[in-house]
């Protein structure tokens, strides 16, 4: 995805989501916390719908209530296996890797492959020296439940303060305490803020210069907390009045010492915005021209890209500090801003852990977001200020603000402000989509597999969502009016050929005999496959728009204008005889039957039948290899 921005001063009010930070940290302790909790106007993105996913995994029942959740900790944490899909989110990865290692049992934790780049050896070699039995030092990691012990422990805390707010939160549920030393600590405030939520629920850890201390015998108590706007993401709000010049009120928005990024309203001001804090929230002028300053931004790494961009803009030279870290968060965020400053003219100096930013951005150009919220966040809002910019890998501010562009559009005037360059497949259904559609064992996944990596393109096998849907409502025992409303929210995701409800792998479930015997009849609801569509065109979407994609109504259906549509066939015992090889406890006749059964199911129901599109291409699979159709499609091409 591309957004392109036009500039358009910022005026108006704006309402900012509840902290993803806090949120995090009072899901794990309240999930620690024996008993029911309410978490009122939590954040509501992709961090923490990872977090209520992992801890769901682990046992606890949390639950929406309006805008809030109850977390029910009352029978502990899982007795059995669990498996944690933690996406993008360093919270989710780190904090329940400390909290894993409280269950008697095994877990696994994996996520997405920039979140298996990021540091985590500090905190694995913590809990093992603990005894823990941690198998592996980066994601993807798998914990063997033993008793921690607790006492004393150090931890390399130089590149994320989170080991030792891990750490922390798990203290009280060891029994006899626990002093956790560092010899440098990054973002100190962000250790602070657990501190604070940790007292919310009856705990009170001292922090001294070097180390944090849980005495013996302190539990958690189920609580009730409030969580407060995000100030994390006010500060772009904050940004777009202050490069404009206009003016942003932000209700509810207060002085909280919870959230370090505070301190990037102390710059601004600094740089000559108006900061106006009241009860009811606050208000930001933009000056006619920004000031440069000189900051060390240690304790707020993240709210340096901020800076660094009212900088661009500034009168003369800023030097921002402090940002070893910023290399080792979602993207490296250190690179990403000098890069993107530097492609809209402005002069920056980097040096290892600081950089001057000599005012002055001269010309717009597309910005690489590196697929990193924050990124996307802070050149969009510079977007305001400089005709010509353009975001590339906007979709990621779902990680924290789902409807950051949305909300914006009330302080930039009618959505016109901020305009978004979709590719094809949003629209019109992807033009560099090659369909593969066909009946069960005509060789589909496995043509579409071989197909998508001879082209270097992604794969997408359609039928893996209306197979979890069937397990899913098969587990919740759904049926009738209630698919609809399942299909709506369960959380399907497809990586890497891998299929996920919610955090679970469920890959190989669902190919099992009861899935295979009810998949026919959850698909044929008009609702489940308007939803399922809706789904797949979307993933298409976030992956360029190009993909081979394998289904049974993708080219009549799902991409009516693909590129190139094949429909793959092959003779009934051929298909069988291939299916049966997968199945080993089934014969060939029984594979055979079901198959016949199924076809009629696809081919009869009201909506998107199993057929070929009008301009499909029939290919016969039954004497070719794997390789031979492969061929035949590209020579298509």
């Amino acid at each position: 995805m591309t957004r392109r921005i036009t500039p358009r001063r910022a005026e108006g009010t704006v309402k900012v989501p509840g902290s993803r930070s806090v949120t995090n940290r009072a899901l794990v302790v309240s999930s620690l916390a024996g008993g029911i909790s309410r978490l009122r106007s939590v954040a509501v993105c992709d961090d923490s719908r990872s977090m209520v996913d992992g801890l769901r995994a682990l046992g606890i029942d949390i639950r929406p209530d309006g805008d809030d959740l109850i977390v029910d900790s009352t029978s502990g944490l899982a007795r059995s296996g669990a498996r944690i899909w933690a996406q993008a989110s360093g919270t989710t990865a780190r904090f329940l890797t400390a909290v894993a290692a409280l269950c008697r049992t095994n877990v696994s934790i994996d996520g997405e492959e920039r979140l298996r780049n990021r540091p985590l050896a500090p905190l694995t070699r913590a809990l093992r020296e603990m005894g823990a039995d941690v198998d592996g030092d980066a994601l993807p990691i798998i914990i063997d439940g033993r008793r921690l012990a607790g006492g004393s422990v150090s931890v390399d805390a130089s590149l994320s303060s989170q080991f030792v707010s891990a750490l922390a939160m798990i203290a009280p549920a060891l029994g006899d305490g626990l002093a956790v030393s560092w010899h440098q600590l990054a973002s100190r405030p962000f250790v602070e803020a657990t501190i604070e939520v940790m007292g919310a629920f009856g705990v009170t850890p001292t922090l001294e210069r070097q180390t944090l201390t849980v005495r013996a015998g302190q539990r958690y108590a189920p609580g009730d907390l409030s969580v407060p706007p995000d100030v994390a993401l006010a500060v772009y709000p904050a940004l777009a009045a202050a490069v404009t010049g206009g003016r942003v009120m932000m209700p509810r928005v207060g002085r909280d010492r919870l959230q370090p990024d505070l301190m990037v309203f102390d710059v601004l001001g600094r740089m000559g915005c108006a900061v106006d804090w009241t009860p009811d929230g606050v208000s930001i002028q933009g000056p006619a021209e920004l000031k440069a300053v000189d900051v060390d931004m240690g304790d707020a790494p993240d709210g340096a890209l901020v800076v660094a961009v009212a900088a661009a803009f500034a009168m003369g030279a800023s030097r921002i500090s402090g940002l070893g870290t910023l290399a080792f968060k979602e993207s490296d965020r250190f690179s990403g801003i000098v890069e993107g400053l530097r492609a809209l003219g402005a002069r920056v100096e980097p040096t290892d852990d600081a950089m001057v930013v000599i005012g002055g951005i001269r010309h717009g150009d597309a910005v690489d977001a590196h697929d990193d919220h924050r990124m996307a966040m802070v050149f969009s809002v510079a977007g305001l200020a400089q005709e010509g910019i353009s975001v590339v890998g906007d979709r990621s501010v779902t990680k924290t603000w789902p409807d950051f562009y949305r909300d914006m559009t009330a302080l930039v005037g009618d959505g016109w402000a901020i305009e978004v360059a979709t590719p094809t497949a949003r629209v019109s259904g992807a033009m560099d989509v090659i369909a593969i559609d066909g009946p069960g064992g005509s060789g589909k996944t496995t043509v579409s597999k071989a197909l998508a990596s001879a082209l270097g393109v992604a794969h997408l096998d359609t039928g893996a969502f209306y197979r979890a849907i069937t397990l899913e409502a098969l587990r919740r025992g759904a049926e009738g009016e209630a698919l609809a409303e399942l299909a709506r929210v369960v959380d399907v995701r497809y990586e890497d050929g891998n299929v996920f409800l919610a955090s679970e792998n469920v890959s190989n479930e669902i190919r099992g005999d009861a899935v295979d015997r009810h998949v026919s009849a959850v698909s044929a609801v008009p609702s489940v496959r308007r939803e399922m569509v809706r789904r797949q065109q979307e993933w298409v979407a976030d992956h360029g728009g190009r993909a081979v994609v394998e289904g049974r109504d993708i080219g009549t259906v799902v991409f009516p204008n693909a590129r190139l549509k094949v429909f793959l066939i092959a003779r009934p015992e051929v298909r069988a005889r291939r299916r049966a090889r997968d199945m080993p406890d089934t014969g060939v006749d029984s594979v055979e039957k079901e198959l016949r059964r199924r076809d009629e199911l696809d081919s009869s129901r009201a909506t998107s039948p199993l057929a070929p599109a009008e301009d499909a291409v029939v290919l016969d699979t039954s004497d070719l290899s794997v390789e031979q159709v492969v061929a035949t499609i590209v020579s298509m091409l």
